[in-house]
Order: C-alpha cells, then sequence, then structure tokens
C-alpha cells in the first residue's frame, strides 16, 4: 500500500511586500483566495508519478485544488475539510510592518507555543491529522496508491501519524512547493 502526501503548487500572491500586523489577516486572506502560479507548473516527473494515483485528495482551499488537477487532471478527486491548512493566527496587534513570509514564520512560531487566537489551537490540529491520517489509510487499503495534495504543516503532521501507525516513510521531509513523500507499508 502507498500513500504519497504532496505540497501545493506555489500561490500566485505577492509575498514580499510589507504588511503590518494588523493587515496580516487581510494579506492571509488574500493567500487563501490566490489562484496557483501556473508560470510554475508541478514537476514533469512528479506528474508522470502521479498518473499511478487512483485517487487525489484535496483540503478545500483553492491552491491544493488547483495543484490537484495541474497534477493529474484525469484523476478521480475526493475534497475534504479535514485535510485543511491549519490556520494562523492573524489578528497581530502592531503597525509594525514586515514581510509576509516574516510574519508568517512569527505566527507559526507563536500558534506553536499555544497562542491561537481566533484559530484552531495545536493540540486540535494534532487530533484532525491522526483522522486526516486514519482516512489515507482507510482509503490505500484498496491497495491502490491514495495521493493527498495538501499544505506543509498538515501535511508533516500526518507524516508523523503514519509512521506511528508503522508505514514507512522519510523522518525529514522536504517543505517547498510541490515537495512529496511517500509512505509505504506492505500488504497484509
Amino acid at each position: 500500500m502507498k500513500i504519497v502526501l504532496v505540497r501545493h503548487g506555489k500561490p500566485d500572491h505577492d509575498g514580499m511586500t510589507p504588511v503590518s500586523g494588523t493587515r496580516f489577516g487581510e494579506w492571509l486572506r488574500a493567500y487563501d483566495a490566490a489562484p496557483v502560479d501556473v508560470e510554475l507548473p508541478p514537476p514533469g516527473a512528479l506528474r508522470a508519478r502521479a498518473r499511478e494515483a487512483a485517487l487525489l485528495v484535496t483540503s478545500p482551499l483553492r491552491r491544493s485544488l488547483e495543484s490537484a488537477a495541474l497534477l493529474a487532471p484525469d484523476a478521480a478527486v475526493l475534497t475534504e475539510d479535514q485535510f485543511r491548512e491549519s490556520a494562523l493566527p492573524s489578528r497581530v496587534p502592531t503597525s509594525i510592518r514586515l514581510n509576509p513570509h516574516v510574519w508568517t514564520r512569527l505566527t507559526r512560531a507563536a500558534w506553536l507555543l499555544g497562542w491561537s487566537p481566533d484559530v484552531e489551537g495545536v493540540a486540535a490540529v494534532r487530533a484532525r491529522a491522526r483522522v486526516a491520517a486514519r482516512r489515507l489509510v482507510e482509503l490505500a487499503s484498496a491497495k491502490h496508491p491514495v495521493w493527498l495534495v495538501g499544505h506543509g504543516i498538515l501535511n508533516g503532521l500526518i507524516a508523523g501519524e503514519l509512521r506511528r501507525a508503522g508505514w514507512r516513510g522519510p523522518r525529514r521531509r522536504p517543505t517547498r512547493y510541490w515537495a512529496d513523500v511517500v509512505f509505504e507499508r506492505p500488504a497484509a
């Protein structure tokens, strides 16, 4: 049995123009609404391997859905909310302007340390990742490869859950756009 976790393609969204902490939430909403940059398509080797997928699973976020369509346009797609990325805290009460990716790293670090105003906390996301991993295993039990076109943080949490459940896969995973990791489990 095989499960492949793929991070979505790069959203076509300005990540360089500094934004204030108070406007970071607006930037995040625009990021979530942005299309995938078609000028940076999935690598050819990844697309070729995706032909083996019996099923592509996605989150309902636009970047996941569009990435799946670019990766394997003829594959069956199943979209479930449990595969969505963990939200970032976005109410940063400061007028300091930083690169949005700096705000992303700062708020993700604060989130990991327990700061989660108005978003799902770390424990809840970990619990959701356990459920999501079990769902992928269930889908893969039909002996067909299943591909999740998901997100960086949640894919990482799902990967840990798969390893704990006896699946073989890398301990470290790449986090760049279109990065993929393969988990395998011998048939019982």
